[in-house]
């Protein structure tokens, strides 16, 4: 089993909206574990709208950090917008073809949410928002 990772302050970037949707997505991630691991992983309705709110929200928070990038004049922002499309392209690829009636590996889809979260965040938003904060 892969290991449980739950959002914790150590995840704090210290701008509290994105801190706050970074929670939003470890919750979302939650789910993701408890269907891959502790649920028949095979439950299409749980499947299809986890898949359907992380692809929602990464969206929107995706979005939020985008426009928080452009008011601050982010010297970093083609490559972290770069990173946010590659995980929207894969996550809207698997909604896409779950919808289509293929199945989703969901020990791996949260294996892969989980890494990228924590090493997203600990790297490309931690410098974004150190960013913001020296703008202020």
């Amino acid at each position: 089993m892969e290991k449980h990772v739950s959002w914790n302050d150590k995840y704090k970037v210290g701008h509290n909206l994105i801190d706050s949707q970074h929670k939003q997505l470890f919750d979302i991630a939650d789910k993701l574990y408890e269907v891959a691991y502790e649920k028949d992983p095979y439950r299409d309705i749980d499947i299809s709208l986890i898949l359907q709110d992380l692809a929602r929200y990464v969206n929107y928070h995706f979005s939020c950090e985008e426009e928080l990038m452009r008011e601050s004049n982010y010297s970093g922002i083609e490559e972290h917008c770069d990173k946010h499309s590659t995980f929207k392209t894969y996550v809207a690829s698997l909604v896409s073809d779950f919808s289509r009636g293929n199945s989703v590996n969901m020990r791996e889809l949260y294996n892969f949410v989980s890494s990228w979260l924590v090493e997203h965040i600990g790297s490309e938003d931690k410098k974004l928002a150190d960013c913001v904060a020296t703008e202020k």
